[in-house]
């Protein structure tokens, strides 16, 4: 279903195949809940849960980001593209760390602050950055998958080529 799910949203024969796995991967979690939910007394959930939990961590805040800037630089070499993608992910976690310690002194100059919720602040904050990308990624699929269905018509292509013209 996840492959399906991305054929249809876009040309999968232009992708990398370690690319189009990750994107799989990351359509189907999402999509294994449902199927997770009925075996819910079954002893062997709980490791599956945990399972998917932390996959979708990982394809969250490293797997993703790191193609993101992978397929945005334009180095030649792939070790140089590597690189430079690492280096972007390090300054990008970096920021985030920086931003969570400093929100977390606020906390504690303000009083609000407790150790007995130290765990949840940080679930907390790290499903607030996995709802904002996802919130992200669909206003970019309201935006670019109409898009492409007004090129694929005659019509749309011409209207396209007129506005290539013009710039």
């Amino acid at each position: 279903v996840s492959y399906a799910i991305l054929r249809s949203l876009t040309d999968t024969s232009r992708l990398s195949v370690p690319l189009s796995i990750t994107l799989i991967v990351s359509l189907f979690l999402p999509l294994s809940v449902t199927f997770l939910i009925p075996i819910d007394i079954n002893h062997s959930i709980p490791i599956l849960w945990r399972a998917n939990y932390w996959t979708t961590f990982m394809l969250t805040w490293f797997i993703l980001p790191f193609w993101q800037y992978y397929l945005t630089f334009g180095e030649f070499n792939t070790v140089l593209r590597v690189k430079s993608s690492l280096l972007q992910l390090c300054k990008f976690l970096g920021l985030l760390i920086i931003l969570s310690i400093v929100g977390l002194f606020w906390l504690i100059i303000r009083g609000m602050f407790q150790l007995s919720y130290i765990s949840a602040t940080i679930v907390t904050a790290s499903h607030c950055y996995s709802l904002l990308m996802v919130v992200w990624l669909m206003m970019h699929g309201l935006i670019h998958i109409p898009k492409r269905f007004f090129t694929w018509s005659y019509p749309g292509k011409l209207e396209l080529l007129y506005r290539k013209v013009n710039t």
